[in-house]
């Protein structure tokens, strides 16, 4: 898959080191997942992306600084990835999210979906976070190796990097040196995060942090 526009930075003796990147960002991508994590722009925000499961958890809290009950939201490349690691309480709560999948998917809405007991997926008070993503580059990672993390490419507290530039010094460097390997496009984004929603077994519906998708324009969909 071309990746041009794309440059690679890796942390070496206290500096950030840049350039162009000339190989596939999706096999780049894939092979620093495999064994830990990278930092790489999402369909939102730069993030930290690591396999959605207990060890890449624990690289993501590791490299932020941050408590492993902390879940990011899981990326998937398609909802059959996650067939069998949810349920739902009720037939309203079954089409409302699926109202929800069918109208913003893949997209910048994020779904917690309950957690069936047995999953695969780490849950966190018994739910999971999901979004199908638009990011062409992590769809196909995630088509790889399974789903994926991704939380803010931060410090826990600090400003999300916007590009390769951050990551040169304070807070940025610090990320990067605890991550190993960024993935950045040349020009720098910022991006409203993800919009992230839960049904309830009775048909209403809790709005966790509004972003990218209005509220009203998901009021107008399941009213």
């Amino acid at each position: 898959m071309a990746s041009d526009g794309f440059v690679e930075v890796f942390y070496s003796n206290g500096e950030a080191i840049s350039s162009p990147l000339s190989g596939d960002l999706v096999d780049a991508l894939v092979e620093s997942i495999e064994v830990g994590c990278v930092i790489a722009p999402t369909e939102t925000v730069y993030g930290v992306i690591a396999k959605a499961t207990l060890t890449g958890l624990g690289t993501i809290s590791e490299a932020k600084g941050r408590s492993v009950d902390q879940l990011p939201p899981v990326l998937i490349s398609g909802i059959d990835v996650i067939e069998g690691e949810y349920y739902f309480n009720s037939s309203i709560q079954a089409e409302k999210t699926q109202l929800l999948i069918d109208n913003f998917w893949p997209g910048l809405l994020t779904i917690v979906f309950p957690s069936r007991e047995g999953a695969k997926l780490p849950s966190s008070n018994g739910s999971v976070a999901v979004r199908h993503s638009p990011n062409r580059y992590l769809a196909e990672v995630s088509r790889r190796v399974g789903p994926l993390y991704a939380s803010s490419a931060n410090i826990t507290g600090a400003p999300t990097i916007r590009g390769a530039e951050d990551l040169s010094y304070g807070d940025g460097l610090v990320l990067l040196s605890r991550v190993g390997r960024a993935y950045c496009t040349i020009e720098p984004f910022d991006s409203l995060p993800s919009t992230i929603l839960e049904v309830l077994a009775d048909g209403s519906w809790i709005c966790h942090r509004e972003g990218a998708i209005s509220i009203d324009a998901i009021a107008n969909l399941l009213q």
